[in-house]
Protein backbone atom coordinates (compact mmCIF):
# COMPACT_ATOMS: atom_id res chain seq x y z
CA UNK A 1 0.00 0.00 0.00
CA UNK A 2 1.33 3.43 -0.95
CA UNK A 3 2.14 6.02 1.66
CA UNK A 4 -0.27 8.93 2.01
CA UNK A 5 1.18 12.36 2.74
CA UNK A 6 -0.26 14.64 5.41
CA UNK A 7 0.87 18.22 4.95
CA UNK A 8 1.11 20.62 7.88
CA UNK A 9 1.02 24.40 7.70
CA UNK A 10 1.03 26.94 10.51
CA UNK A 11 -1.03 29.65 8.85
CA UNK A 12 -2.08 31.30 12.15
CA UNK A 13 -0.02 31.49 15.35
CA UNK A 14 -1.19 29.68 18.46
CA UNK A 15 0.15 31.10 21.71
CA UNK A 16 -0.63 28.15 24.03
CA UNK A 17 2.07 25.78 22.78
CA UNK A 18 1.45 23.14 25.45
CA UNK A 19 -2.24 22.89 24.60
CA UNK A 20 -1.39 22.92 20.90
CA UNK A 21 0.88 19.89 21.39
CA UNK A 22 -1.92 17.99 23.17
CA UNK A 23 -4.43 18.81 20.43
CA UNK A 24 -1.96 17.81 17.71
CA UNK A 25 -1.59 14.35 19.27
CA UNK A 26 -5.33 13.78 18.93
CA UNK A 27 -5.39 15.25 15.43
CA UNK A 28 -2.57 12.95 14.28
CA UNK A 29 -4.52 9.94 15.52
CA UNK A 30 -7.66 11.13 13.75
CA UNK A 31 -5.88 11.67 10.45
CA UNK A 32 -3.84 8.46 10.66
CA UNK A 33 -7.10 6.53 11.13
CA UNK A 34 -8.33 8.04 7.87
CA UNK A 35 -5.13 7.95 5.79
CA UNK A 36 -3.78 4.66 7.13
CA UNK A 37 -0.73 3.49 9.02
CA UNK A 38 1.56 4.31 6.06
CA UNK A 39 0.97 8.02 6.57
CA UNK A 40 4.00 10.32 6.22
CA UNK A 41 4.01 13.96 7.30
CA UNK A 42 5.41 16.70 5.08
CA UNK A 43 6.09 20.02 6.80
CA UNK A 44 8.40 22.97 7.15
CA UNK A 45 10.56 23.48 10.26
CA UNK A 46 11.00 27.23 10.49
CA UNK A 47 8.45 28.18 13.16
CA UNK A 48 7.83 27.14 16.74
CA UNK A 49 4.49 25.54 15.76
CA UNK A 50 6.14 23.52 13.00
CA UNK A 51 8.77 22.30 15.47
CA UNK A 52 6.11 21.32 18.03
CA UNK A 53 4.21 19.51 15.30
CA UNK A 54 7.30 17.63 14.07
CA UNK A 55 8.30 16.68 17.62
CA UNK A 56 4.81 15.25 18.18
CA UNK A 57 5.07 13.28 14.93
CA UNK A 58 8.39 11.80 16.03
CA UNK A 59 6.93 10.91 19.45
CA UNK A 60 4.05 9.12 17.65
CA UNK A 61 6.48 7.42 15.27
CA UNK A 62 4.99 9.13 12.23
CA UNK A 63 7.72 9.49 9.58
CA UNK A 64 8.46 13.05 8.50
CA UNK A 65 9.71 14.79 5.38
CA UNK A 66 10.88 18.34 6.02
CA UNK A 67 10.92 21.09 3.40
CA UNK A 68 13.08 24.15 4.07
CA UNK A 69 13.42 27.36 2.14
CA UNK A 70 16.68 28.09 3.93
CA UNK A 71 18.81 26.23 6.43
CA UNK A 72 19.30 29.09 8.88
CA UNK A 73 15.95 30.52 9.97
CA UNK A 74 15.58 33.08 12.70
CA UNK A 75 15.18 30.67 15.63
CA UNK A 76 16.57 31.13 19.11
CA UNK A 77 19.29 28.76 20.30
CA UNK A 78 16.91 26.33 22.06
CA UNK A 79 14.65 26.03 19.01
CA UNK A 80 17.65 25.73 16.68
CA UNK A 81 18.85 22.74 18.73
CA UNK A 82 15.37 21.21 18.65
CA UNK A 83 15.21 21.75 14.90
CA UNK A 84 18.60 20.10 14.39
CA UNK A 85 17.48 17.13 16.49
CA UNK A 86 14.19 16.76 14.59
CA UNK A 87 15.91 17.00 11.21
CA UNK A 88 18.35 14.28 12.23
CA UNK A 89 15.50 11.76 12.67
CA UNK A 90 13.33 12.75 9.71
CA UNK A 91 13.06 10.50 6.66
CA UNK A 92 14.39 13.31 4.50
CA UNK A 93 15.07 17.03 4.53
CA UNK A 94 15.00 19.07 1.35
CA UNK A 95 16.16 22.61 0.70
CA UNK A 96 13.80 24.24 -1.75
CA UNK A 97 15.48 26.23 -4.48
CA UNK A 98 12.80 28.85 -5.07
CA UNK A 99 9.31 27.85 -4.03
CA UNK A 100 8.02 28.27 -0.52
CA UNK A 101 7.53 25.17 1.65
CA UNK A 102 3.77 25.87 1.69
CA UNK A 103 3.52 25.62 -2.11
CA UNK A 104 5.53 22.40 -2.16
CA UNK A 105 3.44 20.92 0.64
CA UNK A 106 0.28 21.51 -1.42
CA UNK A 107 1.96 19.95 -4.44
CA UNK A 108 2.38 16.65 -2.58
CA UNK A 109 -0.20 16.44 0.23
CA UNK A 110 -3.07 13.97 0.19
CA UNK A 111 -4.55 15.86 3.14
CA UNK A 112 -3.62 19.04 4.98
CA UNK A 113 -3.68 19.92 8.66
CA UNK A 114 -3.31 23.62 9.31
CA UNK A 115 -3.73 26.22 12.01
CA UNK A 116 -6.22 28.89 10.94
CA UNK A 117 -7.46 32.24 12.10
CA UNK A 118 -10.89 33.75 11.52
CA UNK A 119 -10.14 34.63 7.91
CA UNK A 120 -9.43 32.22 5.10
CA UNK A 121 -5.83 32.16 4.02
CA UNK A 122 -4.57 31.90 0.45
CA UNK A 123 -3.08 28.50 1.24
CA UNK A 124 -6.47 27.21 2.39
CA UNK A 125 -8.11 28.54 -0.73
CA UNK A 126 -5.43 26.84 -2.86
CA UNK A 127 -5.94 23.55 -0.98
CA UNK A 128 -9.69 23.75 -1.60
CA UNK A 129 -9.15 24.55 -5.28
CA UNK A 130 -6.87 21.50 -5.59
CA UNK A 131 -9.41 19.29 -3.81
CA UNK A 132 -7.07 18.57 -0.91
CA UNK A 133 -9.02 17.60 2.20
CA UNK A 134 -8.04 20.09 4.88
CA UNK A 135 -8.40 19.78 8.64
CA UNK A 136 -8.60 23.35 9.92
CA UNK A 137 -7.38 23.79 13.50
CA UNK A 138 -8.80 27.10 14.71
CA UNK A 139 -6.19 29.22 16.50
CA UNK A 140 -8.50 30.61 19.20
CA UNK A 141 -10.31 27.55 20.58
CA UNK A 142 -8.23 24.78 18.91
CA UNK A 143 -11.35 23.10 17.56
CA UNK A 144 -10.93 21.30 14.25
CA UNK A 145 -13.10 20.56 11.25
CA UNK A 146 -12.68 19.17 7.74
CA UNK A 147 -13.28 21.17 4.58
CA UNK A 148 -13.50 17.81 2.74
CA UNK A 149 -13.17 14.34 4.25
CA UNK A 150 -10.15 12.33 2.98
CA UNK A 151 -11.03 9.30 0.91
CA UNK A 152 -8.66 6.52 2.01
CA UNK A 153 -9.44 4.42 -1.07
CA UNK A 154 -8.09 7.12 -3.41
CA UNK A 155 -4.58 6.66 -4.72
CA UNK A 156 -1.95 9.01 -3.27
CA UNK A 157 -1.46 12.23 -5.21
CA UNK A 158 2.28 11.53 -5.60
CA UNK A 159 1.56 8.41 -7.67
CA UNK A 160 4.47 6.29 -6.42
CA UNK A 161 3.70 2.71 -5.33
CA UNK A 162 6.24 2.68 -2.47
CA UNK A 163 7.75 5.10 0.01
CA UNK A 164 11.18 4.27 -1.34
CA UNK A 165 10.26 5.30 -4.89
CA UNK A 166 8.71 8.53 -3.60
CA UNK A 167 11.87 9.42 -1.66
CA UNK A 168 14.13 8.53 -4.59
CA UNK A 169 12.11 10.85 -6.81
CA UNK A 170 12.23 13.66 -4.23
CA UNK A 171 15.98 13.14 -3.84
CA UNK A 172 16.43 13.61 -7.58
CA UNK A 173 14.03 16.53 -7.77
CA UNK A 174 15.60 18.46 -4.91
CA UNK A 175 19.18 17.26 -5.60
CA UNK A 176 19.54 15.60 -2.20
Amino acid sequence: MSAKLLGFAAVAEIMDHERFAMVIRAELETVRNLLGSNMIVISGANTKLELIFLRTCIEFRVPTIVLLKNIDPLLDEENSKLRHSLLSVSLATYLLPSSTPANSILEWADALLCTCGDHEDEMLMDALALGIPTRKLHSINLSANWTLIPQPAHSPRHGFPTRRELLEFLDRRFHH
